[in-house]
């Protein structure tokens, strides 16, 4: 574990992803199951912490997210069945979350990500639990970041943007705006030494932060689906103080 963490951070990575738990999508991995041990997480988050940085941990379930905590995890991505008492000790222990709604919004039958019966039955408990976990995040303040676990082509990148509709259904416009900027910035920023964009804050607009702004045409606090229409929306786009895009 400590060989692949090491090598990892020489490649230059941020922060480092384990896969604590099974996954959705694959089709050899139980989705209870629990794929490293507890000495195993703890000696990944020491080799991480030595360069300032931190361990997501890829998981689903309760005992898993049980375990990424107890073993000093920062993040934990998906823990859609994750229960009550560990959403509130996540929160004790001030560890993140980045849970994705549009995935989930989705039909078990039918759906051409999930075809086979092994990955179906998997979404449907997926599917089932994320609701009562989006609804404790919010109860106890949990630190939600914004994170889609979308791969493919064209149309997984549109549907990147289809998050920010789903997610108004457990939290206003307002909130789910902040998740994808100041809230990510913040749990990026926990990368130390690692941190790709040093020097500055990101996720604010404040005198010597990244120049990272958006223009849009129309209000999304007021109806969030100007946000899918990037194409003709976004008027302005802007990272680092250069402009990629301006049709104003």
């Amino acid at each position: 574990m400590r060989k692949a963490v090491r090598d990892a951070l020489a490649k230059q990575v941020s922060q480092v992803k384990m896969c604590t738990g099974g996954g959705v999508t694959s089709l050899t991995d139980p989705l209870d199951s629990i794929q490293y041990t507890l000495e195993e997480i703890k000696a990944a988050v020491d080799e991480t912490a030595r360069y300032g940085t931190y361990v997501a941990a890829h998981l689903h379930t309760d005992p898993g997210c049980k375990m990424a905590i107890e073993g000093g995890v920062r993040s934990l991505e998906h823990a859609s069945l994750i229960e009550e008492d560990t959403v509130k000790l996540m929160v004790d222990k001030d560890v993140w979350v980045c849970p994705q709604s549009f995935i989930v919004s989705q039909p078990v039958e039918g759906n051409p990500t999930f075809t086979d019966p092994i990955q179906k039955r998997k979404f449907a408990r997926a599917k089932e639990g994320t609701h009562n976990a989006f609804k404790w995040f919010k109860q106890y303040g949990a630190k939600v970041a914004w994170g889609t676990d979308m791969f493919g082509g064209r149309q997984a990148f549109d549907n990147t943007n289809k998050e920010f509709v789903t997610r108004t259904a457990y939290y206003s416009n307002v909130d789910v705006l902040k998740q994808a900027t100041s809230a990510n910035g913040e749990l990026l920023a926990l990368s130390g030494m690692k941190h790709p964009y040093p020097g500055a804050k990101l996720g604010v607009i404040e005198k010597d932060a990244y120049a990272d702004l958006l223009i849009i045409d129309g209000n999304p606090i007021e109806d969030m689906k100007v946000m899918l229409d990037y194409e003709n929306n976004f008027k302005l786009i802007m990272k680092d103080g250069k402009v990629y895009k301006n049709t104003l």
